[in-house]
């Protein structure tokens, strides 16, 4: 493996009688240092070479992308821009993490390249953006992947709303859980406080959580009835049943500088969400900005949910708008890349035509 060091090696040969775990997490860190795509840098930057550009803009992760963006731009004196759509093994991404193992010297001197490199590093949230200010980088910039602009195109038909109706879109892992919103359907259900026809349907990789069938979970509630479970379907469907849902479920905890693009679809839907958020996280900060959503943190009492879960759902029920639905005019794409097309020229040497 091209990656690896004499050095490297040397040291996980004396861990060799160390404890499995630790053992395990040292080879795991030589193994996918610095991810599963290490092996096409190179011939990412063999194809690039052939080619006459003024500028290298590369998006990552993966990390290795940035690692070829760097030699191209190199190779070929060109300026380079590095989009970061997620910081790269961040303690707040719940990926592997290269401090304390023997590639945390080598994993260091590749941050301080992919960040202190670029002429221009593009991040998509506000986090990212001072994380990369943080790590030195020579100029950052904000560019949120935002709202795809035909998503907020005024439709000719808006399909008719299922007042009683939660949607979830997505997967369930890490903190995204399932269980503190259908514990407190429980309660409300169990105080009589739960509307008749009440329904959710969860979509996407939503068999499991932790590896614990959802289906037991939601057997064990008395919720079944209640519930539709489905894979993926196509985006088309994904986004007509979210603009027909009454309510949109969120799970985006312990990672506070992503964005799912999930929300942006659900802001465009102009419906009510039930977010289950990191306090000073991005998604928080969002849903704030366009006021009128309803979010649940890490700093939210256990007892106080039920009562968020139930104004979600009387909302949801009655003539909801956001607070301030002028926000959502800035989140749209087209806004969120005219920064950048700007640096991206100027830095190429390229006047606006």
């Amino acid at each position: 493996m091209g990656h690896s060091s004499p050095g490297a090696l040397r040291s996980l040969k004396q861990m060799a009688g160390r404890s499995l775990p630790a053992l395990k997490r040292q080879y795991e860190a030589w193994r996918l240092f610095p991810d599963l795509w290490r092996d096409a840098a190179p011939t990412l930057v063999e194809a690039a070479l052939d080619v006459e550009c003024d500028l290298v803009y590369s998006t990552a992760p993966p990390m290795s992308v940035h690692r070829a963006a760097s030699r191209i731009s190199r190779q070929l004196d060109v300026p380079w821009v590095a989009e970061y759509r997620d910081p790269w093994h961040d303690q707040d991404t719940g990926r592997l993490a290269f401090s304390g193992t023997i590639m945390a010297a080598a994993a260091n001197t590749m941050r301080r390249q992919i960040v202190t490199g670029p002429a221009l590093c593009v991040g998509v949230s506000e986090g990212i953006v001072s994380w990369l200010e943080q790590e030195g980088a020579r100029e950052a910039i904000l560019a949120r992947n935002g709202i795809p602009d035909r998503l907020l195109a005024s439709p000719s038909a808006r399909p008719a709303i299922d007042m009683h109706r939660t949607v979830y879109f997505g997967s369930f892992y890490l903190q995204r859980t399932p269980i503190p919103y259908l514990d407190a359907l429980v309660t409300l259900r169990d105080k009589g406080h739960l509307s008749e026809g009440i329904a959710l349907d969860l979509i996407g990789d939503v068999a499991t959580f932790n590896n614990a069938p959802v289906s037991e979970m939601l057997e064990r509630r008395g919720l079944s009835s209640a519930t539709t479970t489905a894979a993926r379907i196509p985006h088309a469907e994904v986004m007509e049943r979210t603009r027909s849902a009454g309510l949109l479920l969120l799970l985006a905890q312990q990672q506070p500088r992503q964005v799912p693009n999930k929300l942006y679809e659900y802001l465009a839907a102009n419906r009510p969400i039930l977010a289950w958020v990191d306090t000073e996280g991005e998604s928080a900060r969002l849903l704030r900005q366009v006021g009128g959503h309803f979010l649940v943190t890490e700093q939210t009492p256990a007892d106080e949910i039920p009562a968020i879960v139930r104004a979600a759902m009387d909302a949801a029920a009655g003539s909801w708008a956001p607070a301030h639905p002028e926000v959502l005019d800035g989140l749209r794409s087209s806004v969120q890349l005219e920064s950048v097309v700007a640096a991206v020229q100027r830095l190429a040497g390229l006047g606006r035509s």
